[in-house]
């Protein structure tokens, strides 16, 4: 499930399901896909530490920060579980995304340096 099929999930109504019949088999699914949730979590968990450590940490938006902790556990599916599971590489492009869209371009975009530059030279 990528990133647009989770939100449009929880856009909607759950429907009642017996949590002894579909627990154990999504555990399992998440297993085979995501690796042991242990191991996941202190890999996602050593990596967000190493993000906080950085200078421009605190200097970051919610939306920055948020996105760039998403993708961590992302990182450690990917490193923990199934690595050709392609919903892990597309959540993190999506989370990319969201934190892009919050920016406010405080520099020339090169895609519009590069094409002022060719008007220029025509």
């Amino acid at each position: 499930m990528n990133l647009m099929e989770i939100l449009e999930r929880a856009a909607k109504p759950m429907q009642p399901t017996t949590q002894e019949t579909t627990m154990p088999v999504n555990l399992a699914d998440r297993s085979r896909t995501h690796g042991n949730y242990k191991d996941t979590a202190a890999l996602s968990q050593s990596i967000k530490d190493v993000l906080r450590s950085g200078r421009n940490w605190s200097s970051l938006t919610d939306s920055q920060r948020e996105s760039l902790e998403s993708i961590s556990v992302k990182l450690a599916r990917i490193l923990n579980g199934n690595a050709n599971f392609r919903d892990h590489w597309d959540d993190i492009v999506g989370y990319g995304q969201l934190a892009a869209d919050s920016v406010t371009p405080t520099m020339p975009q090169i895609s519009a340096d590069i094409a002022q530059a060719i008007n220029e030279t025509n």
